[in-house]
């Protein structure tokens, strides 16, 4: 098993795994201000968030209330193709809240 890390730089490229690895996707984020990122759109049969990896991680150094990064942690667990949509928006604000998206093609191969 091998991981790749994707950042803001990846934004609407296709890249290529294999079945197994891992898709870490690290985006800026400070939950101080109630925006945080999530799943808009992905296909959990192929591409499974791994919860118990994904979390937030403070810059080094940094005041409370800073910026930092949030890792979101997938596990390539089928072949085929996913088109992962992440959203920034704060959750009880819904659609209208949304900063910022990520999206990214995830071609999964044996």
């Amino acid at each position: 098993m091998s991981s790749i890390t994707l950042t803001e730089q990846d934004k609407g490229k296709t890249i290529t795994v294999h079945q197994g690895d891992q898709v870490i996707i690290s985006l800026k984020e400070n939950p101080t201000t109630g925006y945080r990122w999530t799943i808009d759109k992905g296909d959990n049969a192929l591409l499974t968030l791994n919860t118990t990896q994904t979390g937030y991680t403070p810059s080094s150094g940094g005041a409370v209330g800073g910026a930092g990064r949030h890792l979101l942690v997938f596990d390539a667990k089928e072949p085929g193709t996913v088109h992962l949509q992440l959203k920034l928006c704060r959750s009880w604000e819904g659609d209208s809240s949304i900063r910022d998206r990520f999206d990214v093609v995830i071609q999964i191969q044996r």
